[in-house]
């Protein structure tokens, strides 16, 4: 298998692992690039501001981070996960 293949198999691993996280994050990101922000639909507090949105995608991207640095059951599961990435 090459480099390229390999590296392929970890992301879809990671995907499929972590896809819970993976979903709220696109589901914020896909609210704020479709405008659902209470900055641009006052009337609407449901969506929360810019700012409440930008802190809580960087809570759960920091979160995904930590989970996936931390999953030792997932790190064992790849051998030599180092020699795939440049790290």
């Amino acid at each position: 298998m090459s480099e390229k293949e390999n590296r392929e198999e970890i992301v879809n691993q990671v995907k499929a692992t972590y896809s819970q996280e993976l979903s709220e994050i696109r589901y914020r990101l896909n609210g704020m690039e479709n405008g659902l922000i209470t900055d641009l639909h006052p009337q609407s507090k449901m969506y929360g501001s810019l700012a409440h949105n930008v802190v809580e995608l960087r809570k759960e991207i920091n979160d995904l981070l930590y989970k996936i640095a931390t999953d030792s059951e997932f790190l064992t599961t790849k051998a030599n996960v180092k020699n795939h990435f440049d790290i």
